[in-house]
This record gives structure tokens, C-alpha cells and sequence, in this order.
């Protein structure tokens, strides 16, 4: 992480045990709090530190503005809110604590650990390693910890610093606390939603807690009593996983194998507790995220349709990976439907995304991959359009939303409202739909109470308890370990995590049944344990 060079000079004011400082940060600078003007206000538990002008270039400067930190003690921890205005828009205001000895650090996501030398940043929201939630912990003993949460109830990025103190004046570490407004909502004016900081020998009471507090914000329900999971759903046992067609056009099943593969399934374990999956079923594989329809090569619409009937006809269920926010800029229309909806960062940049190597060309350079806001009405609507019509035209029974994890603090539509959008106008369409989706930060579980990312290590019923999981589109078959349509190429198989919360997965490729056959009955012996531990008779 970078820093900056120079003593800031923060003004810095003493709660409790913390030396706590504000910094604001608009589009063009970053500016401390002019300790000549602060004043400090207390009243029983609540104190108000203002601050009626500001300081940028370490003191040098001074600026028109005004700040303050409200903070309010609580049964051994602190509540604080930052304030400011400016005659710029703000973007953020960050809470800095220094003077903190710690030598480990963990979140929802990975257990303890080191804390780097030059630091680390955690992002939230993110679904794959920093903050699905955003709490962290440091272990400031055997059995002690600080703690840092947020109780915002809207998703909106926070950004949790971890570092050595940079002076020679500061010892031990230094975290920093960032919260960033939603971006259509800048001005020239920010609140921050309540941190709360405490010190605990029990993590586990502050994060039920904070599940406590998730509930509440996000109408997080657990999963027997989610009105979105239809019933057929909580009797699944086993997910069929089927790649059809690569990105380059290489077809590893079109929809006669795919039918193939599940009547080896439903020889062998019962059908109607089988979910099946169907990645690049739609032709080349995220060329055509952006236009649905079953594709010629693979055996046209007719192929499809008797692809959907005979899998209904076993009483397996179908369940069709379409892209929540992404598109090939190639397609006929994008302009109309496409172009207002580009996903951009706080500060203007057009968001780029992961960048597969689709081709091993070994460039990540692919333009044509848009990154859309699923916030945008043209974006939404079209998906809503073309997933409604695939629900009407073949009975499908779920709907994958790939990629429904990325968030960015776009300024023009609301990410995660507008998958709250889209959920709600699919569900107004199509109400007996399943919503699944790839990725999982906590208010995402209110969208998709199916997922694939694989659960928190250290809490894993933060998510299971709302959701299940199953294997992710990087699984390797049970054959050759391939990863089909995916781009990681080959990951050796396994078997799922034993757990109420993972649905067994068999991941399928051409010659899966051809080399997988051992490694098949190991995941369908699976399913019939978990269906006989974890489901109802």
C-alpha cells in the first residue's frame, strides 16, 4: 500500500485508550482538521470533537470546511460518526487510530494471521478475500482483540487499513477507518454511518452481534424460512454442473450429451433432487452474455427443447448461467440497451473487470467485454426480457446470475440496488423463479440464496445460514480435472466440503463420464449422505 512522505500532522484527540485523528478526502486532495480551531464538547457518554476550519499539505495550508467526530461510549466501546463539509464534493471520511499492538489480524473470510509489513487494505464490499461484512478483529493478546465495525444498513464501500505507525513520534500500528458515500449521493457534505470499536475476549458475541444488526439492515432470512426458495429447492441433494461451449467455440456438451448426462444421473440417484446447471449453454462462453437463446451449433432451439423436456420429464431441475453485468459491445442494439449503462468507478474510470486470458493470448486485453450496472433501467430490462422468455419458452426454473458480485461506487445508477431491482422484476414476472448467483458479501444474500463461492473459514454460518452453496465454476470434473467453460483450464478434483451448507457438485466436460466414473460414484454416494443427513424425508 502506499503512503504518503511526509508528517500530516494530524490534530489528534484521545478517547479512552485510542489517539484518534479525521481526515477528509474530496476529488482533488486530502485535508486534516486545523487544531486551533478544535473544540471539544462532552456531555455524559457523548463527546463532539469540531473543528470549524481545515489544514491540507501537512499543516501548510488552510482551507474553508468544517469537521467533527461524535463519539458515544457504550458498554466498553465506542461509537463514533464522522462529519464534514467542504466547498468541494467529498468522497470519504476516514477515522485514524494510532498506537495500536497487535500482531495478528482476521476477518469473516480467513483465519488469523500476520500482519504485513508494509500494511494491507481491506475492501468491502468484497466477495472473494477482503470484507464480505465489514468487521475485522486484531489480537492484541492470547485471548484479546479489538474490533472494527460498521453499522451502516446500506451497501456502500469501507475501506479498513491495518499498518505499522509511519513516525518515528507513533509506535505500534495504525488502522484507518474509510467511509465512502454512494456516489450519486456525493456533495459537498458527508455523515459517515456509526463505527463501532470495542475490545473483547469473545469475537464470536460481537459477531452475532453484528448478524443481529445484518438482519435488521438487509431483511437477511434463514433459509427455511426464505419466501424466495421455492420448495423444489430445498430438497435439492445434488447439482449436476454442465459446461456446453468455451469462449473459443469448443463445444464440451451441447444439449443432447447434456440430456445423456442426466439420465446417468437419474439411473443412480433421484432426479428430482438434482439441480442442473448449465454453463455456456447459450454458445460461446461470455462472447454472448447479452443475448440469450439457445445456440445453433449446440443443437438449435429445437435440441434445447428436447434437452429442457426430457430433464423436466425426469423431474430434475434447470438452472441457466446468464451474465448479471456483463455484455459483448458487438451485439446488435448495445448502443441502445448497453452504452448508458457502463459500470465506472466513484472518480470516472470505466471499470474493467477480471480480464481472462479467453484466448492464451496472454494479452487480458479483450474490448469488447462491457461491464455493465445492472442499476441501469435499459440494462435490466433487457435481462429481465430475455430471462422471461427463456422461464415461458422452456420451463426453467432457475436463473444464475455470474458475476453479481462485483460492486462499484458507480455514480450514475446504484449497484446493489438495482440487483435488488432486477431480482424483485424477475420474481414480479416469473414468481416460482430461483435466483442464484456467483459471489456473496452479506446484503448480497438478500438477492440469491443460492451461491458458489465457498463459505467464510471463519464463520461460515454468516452465509450458510441464509444460503447454500455449491461448487464454484472453477471446479475441476471428476475426470481429467478440467474446468470446462471456465478460464482457470484444469484444478484437481474434490470432493465438496462435507456440510449442510454445500450441496454436492459434479462438474461435467465431454469425457466426463468416460474418465470420471470413480470419482462420480464418490459425489453421488455424497449426495445420498447429505440427503439423508441434512433434508427432510
Amino acid at each position: 500500500m502506499q503512503q504518503l512522505s511526509y508528517d500530516f500532522q494530524n490534530a489528534v484527540f484521545k478517547v479512552g485508550s485510542f489517539e484518534v485523528s479525521l481526515q477528509i478526502h474530496t476529488f482533488e486532495n486530502v485535508y486534516g482538521i486545523d487544531p486551533q480551531t478544535v473544540t471539544h464538547q462532552k456531555e455524559g457518554s457523548r463527546s463532539v470533537f469540531s473543528a470549524e476550519r481545515l489544514t491540507w499539505a501537512g499543516g501548510q495550508e488552510t482551507a474553508e470546511g468544517k469537521a467533527a467526530l461524535i463519539v458515544e461510549e457504550s458498554d466498553g466501546a465506542v461509537r463514533m460518526t464522522a462529519k464534514a463539509e467542504h466547498t468541494k464534493k467529498i468522497r470519504c471520511a476516514k477515522i485514524l487510530f494510532s498506537g495500536i499492538f497487535a500482531d495478528k489480524v482476521f476477518s469473516v473470510w480467513e483465519e488469523e494471521q500476520e500482519i504485513p509489513s508494509e500494511g494491507r487494505v481491506f475492501h468491502y464490499p468484497d466477495a472473494w478475500c477482503d470484507l464480505v461484512t465489514p468487521i475485522l478483529f486484531l489480537k492484541t493478546g492470547p485471548d484479546r482483540f479489538i474490533y472494527f465495525r460498521s453499522l451502516d444498513n446500506r451497501v456502500r464501500a469501507k475501506r479498513i487499513a491495518v499498518y505499522p505507525s509511519l513516525y518515528p513520534k507513533t509506535e505500534g500500528l495504525t488502522v484507518e477507518l474509510i467511509y465512502e458515500e454512494l456516489a450519486p449521493k456525493m456533495s459537498r457534505v458527508i455523515e459517515s454511518a456509526p463505527w463501532v470499536i470495542g475490545s473483547t475476549d469473545d469475537p464470536d458475541k460481537i459477531m452475532a452481534n453484528h448478524v443481529e444488526h445484518l438482519e435488521k439492515a438487509f431483511g437477511l432470512k434463514p433459509w427455511e424460512q426464505r419466501a424466495d426458495v421455492p420448495q423444489w429447492a430445498r430438497e435439492i441433494a445434488l447439482v449436476a454442473y454442465i459446461h456446453g461451449q468455451h469462449w473459443t467455440g469448443y463445444i464440451f456438451n451441447d444439449y443432447e450429451d447434456m440430456l445423456k448426462i442426466i439420465n446417468w444421473l437419474a439411473d443412480r440417484f433421484e432426479a428430482n433432487r438434482i439441480l442442473v446447471h448449465v454453463a455456456g449453454w447459450e454458445g460461446r462462453y461470455y462472447w454472448q452474455y447479452g443475448e440469450y437463446r439457445p445456440d445453433h451449433r449446440m443443437g438449435g432451439e429445437e435440441g434445447f427443447r428436447r434437452f429442457a423436456e426430457g430433464t423436466k420429464q425426469l423431474g430434475s431441475r434447470i438452472q441457466l448461467m446468464i451474465g448479471a453485468n456483463c455484455a459483448n459491445t458487438n451485439l446488435e442494439s448495445f448502443e441502445q440497451w448497453g452504452h448508458n449503462a457502463w459500470l465506472r468507478s466513484a472518480g470516472g474510470f470505466v471499470f474493467q473487470g477480471n480480464k481472462p486470458d479467453w484466448d492464451t493470448s496472454r494479452a487480458y486485453d479483450h474490448a469488447w467485454q462491457a461491464w455493465l450496472s445492472p442499476g441501469c433501467p435499459s440494462w435490466r430490462g433487457r435481462l429481465v426480457e430475455q430471462v422471461t422468455q427463456m422461464v415461458e419458452k422452456f420451463n426453467i426454473d432457475s436463473i444464475f446470475l455470474d458475476t453479481d458480485q462485483v460492486w462499484t461506487n458507480d455514480p450514475a445508477f446504484p449497484v446493489y440496488e438495482g440487483l435488488l431491482e432486477l431480482r424483485d422484476e424477475l420474481k414480479a414476472r416469473c414468481p416460482n423463479l430461483l435466483i442464484s448467483g456467483e459471489g456473496w458479501y452479506d446484503a448480497l444474500g438478500a438477492v440469491t440464496p443460492l451461491v458458489h463461492p465457498g463459505m467464510p473459514k471463519r464463520y461460515p454460518e454468516l452465509l450458510g445460514k441464509y444460503c447454500r452453496c455449491f461448487a464454484h465454476n472453477s471446479w475441476g470434473d471428476a475426470g481429467r480435472g478440467s474446468t470446462g467453460v471456465f478460464e482457470g483450464g484444469y484444478a484437481k478434483f474434490s470432493l465438496v466440503p462435507d456440510s449442510r451448507y454445500w450441496i454436492p457438485t459434479a462438474v461435467f466436460v465431454e469425457d466426463t463420464l468416460d474418465k470420471g466414473k470413480e470419482n462420480l460414484e464418490k459425489i453421488i454416494e455424497q449426495a445420498k449422505e447429505y440427503r439423508r443427513r441434512y433434508l427432510p424425508v
